[in-house]
């Protein structure tokens, strides 16, 4: 009877002493759950006991030197905290028709541009997705309505209406969009026209940017 009296009194010394578990998870990446182990969670390398009074070999990886969970802590699974860059977006996905332009703000894959597609009858807002390029179309290029993304990311496939004379020689040519906070257009004779005033009508993100309202360049 001795001994198991003598256990309990260790134990009750130990938990005791033992500090409260409240781990310091906010300078981890994409680690809330601690997916790493209770035995490395507080860093003091104990790890769980075995019935001899061992530990196992669990409290070797309690830096992250070793073992393949704690390798990956301070960089995240893509490497993003490394550079700072957001990923890049996916086809279909939305996109910002000037993200070259604006810090922090995900282009298009490679091969894709940001396409205009008219206004979301379900979301209710003009937007733009990342389609496959197949032209890089500059001002007064030809293009075509019918599916075909001839024209560069910032520009958009319009008719011949929209240009001023001899800018367009074609039944649809591409044309500008523009940052209606900061027109520029290309020629002379034209006008950034905002699709709309209201931020609510684009895409909830733009409000985030240096750019929230787009415009087309257009004849007055």
């Amino acid at each position: 009877m001795k001994r198991p009296i003598l256990c309990v009194i260790c134990a009750a010394a130990f938990l005791g002493c033992a500090p409260g578990f409240d781990p310091d998870l906010s300078g981890l990446d994409g680690t809330d759950d601690g997916s790493t182990g209770g035995a490395t969670s507080d860093g003091t390398g104990t790890a769980t006991a075995t019935s001899d009074g061992s530990t196992d070999d669990t409290g070797s990886t309690s830096d992250g030197s070793t073992g393949e969970t704690g390798s990956t802590g301070d960089t995240g699974t893509d490497g993003s905290t490394d550079t700072g860059e957001p990923d890049p977006l996916k086809p279909g996905d939305l996109c910002h028709p000037f993200a070259e332009f604006l810090d922090g703000v995900p282009e298009c894959p490679d091969n894709f541009n940001c396409y205009f597609q008219f206004w979301d009858m379900q979301e209710e807002y003009w937007h733009w997705t990342c389609e496959l390029a197949e032209g890089m179309g500059e001002f007064g290029d030809e293009c075509s309505l019918s599916g075909s993304n001839t024209c560069a990311s910032g520009n958009y496939c319009t008719a011949k209406s929209v240009f001023t004379d001899g800018d367009c020689d074609f039944g649809y040519c591409c044309a500008e969009q523009c940052d209606v906070l900061n027109p520029t257009c290309t020629g002379t004779d034209y006008t950034c026209s905002p699709y709309s005033q209201d931020t609510s009508s684009y895409p909830m993100f733009f409000q985030d940017t240096d750019i929230p309202y787009i415009g087309q360049c257009a004849k007055p």
